[in-house]
């Protein structure tokens, strides 16, 4: 459900399905966002959340993002989100998640999707 690569600066993860709602994608993708989290620490390498084809996200996996950028925080390791879909946007802007994520204009870089790879 999720794909990375890696650049000298950051930690970008794709996301491979286009919806989270159920109970198991939601522990599944928390998992691996944790383990990227990890892998950012001790690179010292900042976190890009590309979201690019994000349709539909639960409250549920709002509060998994909520609990990475506490994770992150507490890590000193910098979130960013890229590339948020409207309707997203919308529930993040409902929920006031806005102002907590740090959501920076598209980071289009086609090369990175290219040579992403699959966590596990």
């Amino acid at each position: 459900m999720l794909r990375y690569t890696e650049t000298p600066d950051k930690i970008v993860v794709f996301f491979t399905e286009s919806t989270f709602h159920s109970e198991s994608q939601i522990q599944e993708v928390g998992a691996g966002l944790i383990e990227l989290c990890g892998l950012a620490t001790t690179a010292g390498k900042r976190m890009l959340l590309d979201l690019r084809d994000v349709q539909f996200m639960s409250t549920a996996m709002l509060g998994k993002l909520v609990l990475l950028n506490k994770l992150v925080k507490r890590n000193k390791v910098v979130l960013q989100m890229a590339n948020v879909e409207r309707t997203i946007m919308e529930k993040f802007r409902l929920t006031r998640l806005n102002k907590v994520f740090w959501i920076i204009d598209d980071d289009d870089d086609p090369d990175l999707l290219a040579t992403s790879v699959p966590l596990h």
